[in-house]
């Protein structure tokens, strides 16, 4: 899904048939947990800081030699409905090549 922007919703914010509750339907972006992953393959806002040279010197003086965006995203964090982020670590299910490698910023 890296290539693309997908949109996810928060999970108690769909019924067991994965539609919008009720008090979502003319409220979608309280239902919204994030969109990615693909955020900086569009050109706009995202793709020119993901990719910006600060950026890049950030991660560099981080001890980054090649740095590159395998993916992207929002996450959103709603005051009603959402899920807790535990604690993990992206590069145990995100594969990278040409070596194994994750930074999140």
């Amino acid at each position: 899904s890296a290539s693309k922007v997908h949109f996810f919703t928060e999970k108690d914010a769909t019924d067991e048939d994965g539609e919008l509750k009720r008090e979502f339907v003319d409220n979608k972006m309280a239902a919204l947990n994030k969109a990615g992953h693909g955020m900086h393959m569009i050109p706009g806002a995202f793709r020119k800081y993901a990719t910006s040279q600060k950026v890049r010197a950030l991660v560099i003086d981080l001890g980054w030699v090649d740095p590159v965006v395998p993916q992207s995203m929002y996450i959103f964090k709603q005051p009603h409905v959402g899920g807790e982020v535990t604690s993990h670590q992206d590069s145990t299910f995100l594969y990278t090549e040409p070596r194994q490698t994750c930074l999140g910023l």
